[in-house]
């Protein structure tokens, strides 16, 4: 019925290998509208190759996708993440597999940061990469849940290094995504050091946007057996990991890279024992060939975005207030809430009146 649009494509989305591959459309039928410029008519070739037919809509609160990732999972537009606003745009959603599966990753910075367009995911995650969807800033847009854009993707990647004993896999989009997505390349550390107070921000089970908080230090471990391939989590202090969140990176305090997620076992129930594969360990097995192409020995870098935008943060002068007040009686308490992130930054918030935590009569 001509309700849900994408495009238009051009000569821009063609890649060297010749394929192409769109987001999910709503509906049990398609409609492809082709233009060509008359000289061109009888040099005009489609090759229609595969066709995924979804019986349930990922992207719908009734089924898996929006909304359908375990409670206890925390949004990226709540005053607490602020901190990691940039590191939040570099964290992808992706389609994979011929459109069959979902994973998590986050586009990365190289030494020479040229804007190259380096994915680092799951090696799990692998399969019809040529064919990947890439979807960008799919998230609520407040602290609330509520659904996001799903229209920013762009497809097909190029695989360059990939490794099963830490499971990574590097990939190049091939695409070009539109300046307005406003994407992060995030930075690294490569060095063999237990990162502390860790963060994973992620898609589970293709749910919006996630952040999960970790206290302490890392473990380092193994996937099999204790090889010191991993960073294992032993204990979520807020949220937790699904599947669709493979591949999603785990940041150390200084908002570095340090792993991506191969497997778990945490819930809301019991949100335990996460294990990333170690970017340390991934750094000889491929990676540093495409971070570090000159071999200038950089073992940590930081990240850079395509719009260098200031960066807004939350602060109030106040988390509770204790209130006791009898019949006609009238008490007036101020909350200040300040802006002090970067000069010339802009703050969106919301306030909710909500009702009183608890109520006396005496």
């Amino acid at each position: 019925n001509q309700t849900d649009l994408i495009g238009a494509f051009t000569n821009q989305n063609n890649k060297t290998f010749n394929r192409f591959s769109t987001t999910p459309v709503s509906g049990d039928k398609v409609i492809i509208e082709y233009y060509s410029p008359y000289y061109l008519i009888n040099h005009s070739r489609i090759n229609i190759s595969n066709i995924i037919h979804g019986y349930k809509n990922i992207f719908n609160r009734e089924d898996r996708g929006y909304d359908d990732s375990e409670s206890c999972n925390k949004n990226v537009n709540c005053p607490e993440a602020q901190p990691w606003n940039d590191e939040i745009s570099s964290v992808v959603l992706t389609l994979t597999d011929g459109g069959t599966r979902l994973c998590s990753g986050s586009m990365i910075n190289n030494v020479n940061q040229d804007f190259e367009l380096y994915f680092l995911t799951s090696e799990t995650c692998l399969g019809g990469h040529e064919d990947w969807i890439f979807m960008f800033n799919y998230e609520s847009p407040i602290c609330d849940t509520q659904d996001g854009p799903t229209d920013q993707t762009v497809s097909g990647a190029t695989l360059l290094a990939h490794n099963s004993e830490s499971d990574f896999a590097l990939l190049r989009l091939e695409e070009s995504p539109p300046e307005d997505f406003d994407i992060y390349f995030s930075g690294w550390d490569a060095r063999e050091i237990a990162p502390s107070n860790c963060v994973s921000i992620h898609h589970p089970v293709g749910d919006i946007k996630k952040i999960s908080y970790h206290t302490g230090d890392a473990i380092s471990d193994g996937w099999f057996f204790d090889d010191g391939s991993h960073w294992r989590i032993n204990l979520w202090n807020n949220g937790i990991t699904e599947p669709g969140s493979y591949g999603a990176p785990l940041f150390n305090s200084n908002q570095s890279i340090v792993g991506q997620l191969h497997g778990g076992e945490s819930s809301c129930e019991e949100p335990v024992d996460d294990y990333y594969g170690k970017f340390s360990h991934s750094w000889n097995l491929g990676l540093q060939e495409w971070l570090d192409p000159n071999n200038t020995g950089t073992m940590v870098l930081n990240g850079i975005g395509v719009i260098e935008s200031p960066d807004p943060m939350l602060s109030y002068s106040d988390s509770m207030y204790d209130i006791l007040i009898f019949e006609n009686q009238i008490e007036t308490f101020n909350l200040l809430v300040t802006n002090v992130g970067d000069e010339e930054s802009i703050l969106e918030y919301q306030i909710y009146n909500s009702p009183f935590e608890a109520t006396a009569n005496t």
